[in-house]
């Protein structure tokens, strides 16, 4: 893409954000959405000056300017009318605009019914991805020919496995089937490439994945998911500055994005860099005060390197919401780890652990705290219990820096080898 538009409206140019004053970006960003037809005096005053006095003068102006910004971009004056963007420009709407489109494309039933079912999945709890996939199963044997639905069960099947609340490899199997199946459908369905990727990221493909990741991002380099998803990729292989990078970009993109902002202070925490990245989720939990996901990613990161009962009581209140994320609990045992309430802590894993809920990803979440104990067996158990039930989230616990105690262990070399192609780094 060369010219276009990022999700919040402001214009792109060959992959990144123009440096433009407020008019002339405004001006550019009504000629890319209206593309290839002619925008109207009327239509500049209206956006651009919003209203307030415009002179034929001042719009050549503006015009001139955003010309000089671009050198070779054809922005031709139409006389009497306005200004276009010539034919032949390589434009496209923002990667989430062009998702909602696709949305759009089925009878009206069918849409709310998607769009609540994706609104479920990002809340990201047990109960709301299970409803979710319900849905969207539901949704897709009903209208079989609704491409975006697939492509939603496929993003909405990886995202409750990278949560730990699928294992296996049924669920890469039937995402990657909906994703074939959209594909035959419409081609040209936005995500088709991105959570194809994932998927296999999530099946340990990590070859497979980086070509599909870089097709995806070649395509558009400036989706906040596809950036995201490769910044995952990036920080499941152990590559933290290429993911903090990649998370950047997205952030930049969707600056409000409260799980944007965790996985970078993650990528952070796993380079080393803890009070980097108790900055970056002290800033989310800033902008967003009321969500968990921040608040417990804090308390976590928090406790690594000031660790102090109030954490412990904060976590212990976190874990008692009703919509709790699903690894808040591991999160709390380890936050108890560190504070020193060690019966404290080995009574919640027990309980965790002899819950019949519990899946083999929760489980495996413990690790960090069982390393914390000292009980470096335990978690080299729950660690391998999870590669031998094929857990998705089991890439990101070997990478994880309350696991690095267990590297030299003999099992989990082993792991490391048979998930990455290689030995501990």
């Amino acid at each position: 893409m060369m010219l276009g538009l990022d999700a919040q409206g402001f214009p792109l140019w060959q992959g990144g954000l123009l440096d433009l004053p407020p008019k002339e970006r405004a001006v550019l960003a009504l000629l890319i959405r209206r593309a290839p037809e002619v925008v109207s005096k009327q239509a500049f005053a209206d956006e651009a000056w919003q209203g307030r006095p415009m002179s034929d003068e001042s719009l050549a102006r503006c015009i001139s300017r955003v010309r000089r910004a671009l050198p070779g971009v054809p922005i031709e004056s139409v006389y009497g009318a306005g200004y276009r963007l010539q034919g032949g420009l390589a434009t496209e709407p923002p990667a989430g605009h062009a998702r909602l489109l696709a949305t759009a494309q089925a009878a009206p039933q069918a849409v709310e019914t998607h769009l609540h079912a994706r609104a479920l999945a990002q809340r990201r709890t047990p109960a709301a991805m299970q409803r979710a996939l319900a849905l969207l199963r539901s949704l897709v044997q009903a209208h079989p020919r609704y491409a975006s639905a697939r492509v939603t069960l496929a993003e909405t099947l990886a995202g409750a496995a990278s949560w730990g609340l699928l294992t296996g490899t049924a669920f890469v199997d039937e995402g990657l089937a909906q994703l074939d199946e959209a594909q035959r459908i419409d081609a040209h369905t936005p995500g088709l490439v991105t959570y194809r990727a994932w998927l296999l990221d999530l099946a340990w493909r990590f070859d497979e994945a980086e070509h599909h990741h870089r097709a995806a991002l070649a395509a558009a380099p400036n989706d906040a998911d596809a950036l995201f998803l490769h910044g995952w990729h990036r920080l499941a292989l152990g590559n933290t500055t290429g993911a903090a990078e990649r998370f950047r970009q997205a952030i930049a993109l969707q600056p409000h994005a409260p799980l944007l902002r965790a996985m970078l202070a993650r990528a952070l925490s796993h380079a080393g860099q803890p009070e980097a990245a108790i900055r970056e989720l002290q800033a989310t939990f800033s902008d967003h005060p009321d969500n968990a996901i921040a608040a417990i990613f804090r308390i976590g990161l928090l406790a690594i390197s000031k660790p102090e009962p109030a954490l412990a009581e904060q976590a212990w209140q976190l874990a008692e919401q009703r919509d709790a994320p699903p690894y808040t609990l591991s999160i709390l045992s380890y936050v108890l780890a560190r504070c020193g309430r060690t019966e404290e802590a080995r009574a919640l894993i027990d309980a965790c652990l002899a819950c019949s809920a519990s899946s083999p990803g929760s489980a495996a979440m413990h690790a960090a705290a069982c390393a914390a104990l000292g009980d470096t067996e335990r978690a080299a158990q729950l660690i391998v219990h999870a590669y031998n039930t094929h857990c998705a989230v089991l890439p990101m616990l070997l990478r994880d820096p309350g696991t690095a105690a267990l590297r030299t262990h003999p099992q989990i070399s082993a792991l490391h080898r048979a998930v990455f192609g290689h030995g501990v780094g």
